[in-house]
């Protein structure tokens, strides 16, 4: 190996906080010129094996939500807490939601609307009082949290199981759902993520 090889790693081993020694094994400060060739020989030796080594570990498949949480973060547009209508404090730390005093707000989703219970920004996870008109179908969907639906009027169909007044469903992150669809319409309490990704129907 040259001097020039070994200067080269000296230096760059001296920008990463490593110590300088001299031919004592001292350290010396970042102005020396000796340096400790044994340990140089041997660190240029081993990095072809350390190469190897990450060469050599198996890729691991990322969770499905990894995507957009890594997304919301880069662009720093996370949703910030809101305050549903109807919010009244109870004492510290304590809120209750008289949702009758809230209105009914238009869903992107056809033939849906809903209303705000609470938007939790630690979880990024927003509760909503949701009504599906007769008809309704949701597009296939993959759930980056875990998603909560209690239905409280009518009937809905997910995944081919049908759920009436009364009847809860849980569904925890990663889950896959197609097939959302109601004949009659529904009202139901739901619980949804921010990191929830639309499917490709001819996929799902």
């Amino acid at each position: 190996m040259s001097d020039e090889s070994l200067l080269d790693i000296a230096a760059l081993d001296s920008l990463r906080g490593l110590p300088v020694l001299d031919e004592d094994g001292a350290s010396k400060g970042d102005d020396s010129a000796r340096f400790d060739a044994g340990y140089l020989e041997a660190r240029l030796s081993f990095e072809p094996a350390a190469a190897m080594l990450a060469l050599s570990v198996p890729e691991a498949e990322p969770p499905p939500s990894l995507h957009s949480r890594l997304m919301a973060t880069v662009s720093g547009k996370a949703r910030k807490p809101v305050v549903a209508e109807g919010s009244l404090t109870v004492k510290a730390g304590v809120t209750a939601v008289r949702t009758a005093d809230a209105r009914w707000r238009r869903s992107p989703m056809p033939l849906t609307e809903y209303k705000l219970v609470a938007y939790d920004a630690e979880r990024r996870a927003t509760t909503s009082l949701v009504r599906f008109a007769p008809g309704m179908r949701y597009p296939p969907h993959r759930h980056g949290g875990t998603e909560e639906i209690f239905v409280l009027e009518g009937s809905m169909s997910l995944n081919g199981v049908t759920l009436k007044a009364g009847d809860y469903c849980r569904s925890v992150a990663g889950t896959e759902e197609v097939g959302t669809f109601t004949l009659e319409g529904a009202l139901a309490l739901v619980v949804t993520s921010d990191f929830d990704e639309m499917m490709n129907p001819a996929t799902a």
